[in-house]
């Protein structure tokens, strides 16, 4: 049971003390009541399939949380395995990187808009300060 006390927020004086008991189920059904209220329905319409026009982004991203990193990866034998401590230690700085392709559908495939953002080794170069 919750005991609830009404008197709070109102006004001084009458309704001091007046309590009222919430069952587990009232809880319930008052939760749900709310959610209900206040939830919008998700953005997914179902399977959606690219059409010509269409522009999507891909954006793969890697990113470098030491707290993360050696809370969960390092501190745990089946992951700090596969981990290069002394490389990953020269990323920490650099926190993180997105990078994102703008890609516009076309009749026959696709067509990346992004061509001019740096990637690969020149990205590299730029994360390290070398560009």
């Amino acid at each position: 049971l919750l005991l609830l006390n009404n008197a709070m927020g109102g006004g001084a004086g009458g309704r001091v003390g007046k309590r009222e008991v919430i069952t587990p189920e009232m809880m319930g059904a008052m939760a749900r009541a709310t959610a209900a209220a206040a939830s919008v329905p998700p953005p997914y319409k179902g399977r959606q399939y690219l059409k010509k026009n269409m522009i999507v982004t891909v954006e793969p991203g890697v990113y470098f949380c030491r707290e993360y990193i050696e809370g969960y990866f390092l501190s745990n034998p089946r992951h700090a395995r596969f981990i290069n401590k002394a490389v990953l230690e020269k990323y920490y700085r650099v926190g993180g990187v997105r990078i994102e392709d703008d890609i516009l559908v076309t009749d026959d495939g696709y067509e990346n808009l992004s061509t001019g953002a740096p990637k690969g080794e020149e990205l590299l170069r730029v994360i390290n300060g070398k560009a």
